[in-house]
């Protein structure tokens, strides 16, 4: 039995199938999932990049806090990881503020050469964190 262009039942069996497309039909869905195809491509290239800059970055920080002593690295981790006060901060290493504060930047002079880490890797980053704004 055929209803339009479906067949319902065929020799007693039922046909849940729709139709084939036509060759015109058959093209746009073609052309669609090329277009799809390519976006995906194109979105995980770029979702690759991003990866790419943030390993090379982090790779590059962590070569740096290697580099530093047991009291610098700590009162970094506190400061920029842990997101503790400068309180709370020098607190966890036992110093003044103003000697964390002091630490902190000898750490940071003494990590500056290991790093190197370009100005538009670093913005990059920021721009991959911050979820595309800059």
């Amino acid at each position: 039995m055929a209803i339009g262009n479906r067949v319902i039942y065929q020799d007693s069996e039922q046909i849940t199938a729709t139709p084939e497309p036509g060759k015109r039909m058959t093209a746009v869905i073609a052309d669609y999932h090329d277009a799809f195809s390519r976006e995906d491509r194109d979105a995980i290239k770029e979702i690759l990049a991003d990866l790419d800059i943030v390993n090379l970055v982090l790779g590059k920080l962590n070569h740096g806090l290697n580099s530093l002593k047991e009291a610098e690295m700590e009162i970094i981790e506190a400061k920029y990881l842990k997101g503790y006060t400068w309180a709370r901060a020098c607190d966890t290493v036992r110093l003044s503020e103003g000697q964390g504060k002091k630490l902190r930047r000898e750490a940071i002079e003494q990590m500056f050469p290991i790093c190197r880490i370009k100005v538009e890797d670093y913005e990059a980053v920021i721009r991959i964190i911050k979820g595309g704004e800059l």
